[in-house]
C-alpha cells in the first residue's frame, strides 16, 4: 500500500491516542505538547484523568479549551490505569490506537513513522520502536538497551516473533507502540488481572498472531522513577507472583494456540529475574525480604546466597545478581549460539543488555 505522506495523514485521522494521567501535573503539559506537536495529527487525544488531586485538571482544562482534538475524560474516582485503558479500548471505534503516559514523552514523528510502516505492512498488528530513558528531572539517561529484531523491510512475521520470544523475549516497548485496534481486541485487549504486564502480554500475543513492524529509531522517552507502575509492581512479591500465575494460566488455556509450548516457563523465569533485579536496584529499604519472597519457595542455596550477599553491601548485590542469572537465566546464557542471523550491532546490544533490564 502507498505510504506517502498523504496516505499517512489520512491514516492519522483514524488514529486515537489515549493519554492516562494520575497526579502527574508536573509532567503533564510536556506529555500533551509532545502529542500536539506530531508531524501528523491524530483524530483525537483522549485525556483521562483518574481523579487527580494535584493541578492536573486545571492543565487539562486549559489545553482542551485551546485544542479541539483533546477529549477530556475526568473520572470521579480512581479506577487505575489498566481499567481505564480497557474501557477506552471497548469504547473507541478508531482503526489505530496508541496509549501514552503522562510522565513519558513522544518524539514529533512517532505517529508518522509508525503509520508509515503499518500502511506498508497491513497484515501487522502493531508497530513499535526503540526508546530513550530520562529521569524525574528531565535528564537524558541514554538509550534503553534493547535489541533490533531481524525483519523483512521492517516486518517481523509471527514465525520469527516466536523464535525471538523464545531466545530473547519481547522487543516491544509499550510507550512506542501503535496498535491496530482489531488486533488488540482479538487477543483479549488489556486484562486487568495482569496489572503492569497487561500490555506486555497483549503485545506478545499480537506479534505471535499477526506479526509486527518495527522502526529502528528512538521515538519516545520512558521516564524511570521508583514510583512508576513497573517499579512498584516488580518490588511487590505478592503482585509479582499474582501476575506470573495469571499469565501462565492464560498462556496454557485461552492462548495456548498462540504461545510456543515452552515459552511460558521461560518467560516466568525471566519475569522473576526482572523482579529480583528491580529490588536490587531500588534506592531505599532492605531488598532482601522481598527477594526471598519473590524466589518463594526459596531453596537452601537461595537463602544461603541471600544471607551472604546481605552482609557484603554493594558487592553483595552484584554477587546476587550474578547468582540470579545462573538461577533464573541459565538457558538465556546460550544466546551467543543463536542460529538467528542478527546484525553485529544488534547482537552486541543484546549481549550487553540482556541481564541489565527485565523484558518489556
Amino acid at each position: 500500500m502507498n505510504s506517502s505522506i498523504d496516505a499517512i495523514r489520512d491514516a492519522s485521522t483514524r488514529l486515537t491516542v489515549f493519554l492516562a494521567n494520575y497526579n502527574h501535573g508536573k509532567f503533564l503539559a510536556a506529555a500533551i505538547e509532545g502529542l500536539l506537536c506530531q508531524t501528523v495529527t491524530p483524530m483525537e487525544i483522549w485525556l483521562a484523568d483518574d481523579a487527580s488531586t494535584d493541578e492536573s485538571r486545571d492543565i487539562i482544562a486549559r489545553y482542551a479549551a485551546r485544542h479541539s482534538v483533546i477529549k477530556p475524560v475526568l473520572l470521579p474516582e480512581n479506577r487505575g490505569v489498566v481499567a481505564n485503558m480497557a474501557n477506552f479500548l471497548a469504547d473507541t471505534d478508531a482503526e489505530y490506537v496508541c496509549f501514552a503516559a503522562s510522565d513519558d514523552l513522544v518524539m514529533p514523528d512517532m505517529i508518522e513513522q509508525s503509520l508509515r510502516l503499518l500502511l506498508r505492512h497491513p497484515e501487522a498488528g502493531l508497530c513499535s520502536s526503540l526508546c530513550r530513558l530520562m529521569d524525574e528531572n528531565d535528564h537524558d539517561l541514554g538509550p534503553f538497551r534493547s535489541f533490533v529484531p531481524p525483519s523483512e523491510n521492517g516486518f517481523v512475521s509471527p514465525e520469527m516473533a516466536a523464535r525471538l520470544l523464545m531466545q530473547f523475549d519481547s522487543w516491544v516497548m509499550g510507550n512506542t507502540t501503535v496498535y491496530k485496534r482489531n488486533a488488540l481486541r482479538a487477543v483479549g485487549g488489556f486484562d486487568p488481572s495482569l496489572h503492569s504486564f497487561t500490555d506486555g502480554f497483549a503485545t506478545r500475543a499480537i506479534t505471535l498472531t499477526h506479526g509486527a513492524v518495527f522502526v529502528e529509531k528512538e521515538l519516545a522517552y520512558w521516564r524511570q522513577m521508583d514510583s512508576g507502575l513497573s517499579s512498584t509492581t516488580n518490588t511487590d512479591p505478592d503482585r509479582v507472583h499474582q501476575i506470573a500465575d495469571r499469565a501462565m494460566v492464560l498462556m496454557s488455556t485461552t492462548h495456548c494456540g498462540i504461545f510456543p509450548p515452552a515459552y511460558g516457563e521461560r518467560w516466568r523465569h525471566r519475569w522473576f529475574y526482572g523482579a529480583v533485579t528491580s529490588c536490587l536496584h531500588g534506592q531505599a529499604g532492605d531488598p532482601w525480604p522481598a527477594i526471598d519472597a519473590i524466589l518463594s519457595p526459596a531453596s537452601a542455596v537461595d537463602r544461603a546466597m541471600i544471607a551472604l550477599s546481605r552482609r557484603t553491601g554493594m558487592a553483595g548485590k552484584l554477587l546476587f545478581k550474578l547468582y540470579a542469572i545462573f538461577r533464573l537465566r541459565a538457558l538465556d546464557a546460550l544466546l551467543c549460539l543463536s542460529p538467528i542471523k542478527l546484525r553485529s550491532s544488534a547482537r552486541r546490544r543484546i549481549i550487553a543488555s540482556r541481564y541489565k533490564n527485565s523484558s518489556p
